[in-house]
Parts: structure tokens; C-alpha cells; sequence
């Protein structure tokens, strides 16, 4: 992480102020993009189908733009190769509700 800090140019103590754990790192800030989908989901049509609720919201979610797509791929690929970063994940979700 000394590493890390030191190529963005900041100190350890204020790479932590940022994330919690270097198992956030990859995550980036999930919790404001849950925030995001609960906002899309909120002002979706009170009588659309529950089913097709969640899937322009999970679609909506997961759509990024095209210079974002071999970082995002890249990253995932890291989460789900990792078994501490998917372990990571689970926590995220509990803590997400």
C-alpha cells in the first residue's frame, strides 16, 4: 500500500482516509453507485413489473462508457480471481442494507 500511496503522490495515512482497507481499492466507491441504482429504481414507474424494475435498473447499473470498459474488466477479473476480494464483496452487500 506504501506503494500505491506513493504513486498517487500521498501519504499511507491519506490513502486510508479514502478507503478503509486495501480490499476497497478495487471496489472503488460501490456504496454511491448502490445509491445511484436506488435513486434510478425510485423514480421508476410505480407500475412497471418488479422483474422488469430490476433489470432496467441492474441494466442501467452495469451500463459504462466505452473508455471505462477494459479498467472495469480488468478489475472484475482481479475481484474473481482473488479470494480475499470476493470474500470482500460479501461484506460489502451486508453492509449495503
Amino acid at each position: 500500500m506504501d506503494d500505491v500511496a506513493e504513486a498517487a503522490g500521498i501519504g499511507r495515512r491519506t490513502f486510508f482516509r479514502y478507503y478503509a482497507s486495501k480490499n476497497d481499492v478495487p471496489w472503488g466507491d460501490f456504496e454511491t453507485s448502490l445509491e445511484r441504482m436506488r435513486g434510478f429504481l425510485a423514480g421508476l414507474p410505480a407500475e412497471l413489473p418488479l422483474m422488469d424494475a430490476l433489470r432496467t435498473a441492474v441494466l442501467d447499473f452495469n451500463r459504462l462508457d466505452p473508455g471505462e470498459e477494459p479498467w472495469h474488466r480488468q478489475r472484475m477479473a482481479l475481484i474473481l480471481r482473488v479470494p480475499a476480494l470476493q470474500a470482500h464483496s460479501r461484506m460489502i452487500g451486508l453492509r449495503s442494507f
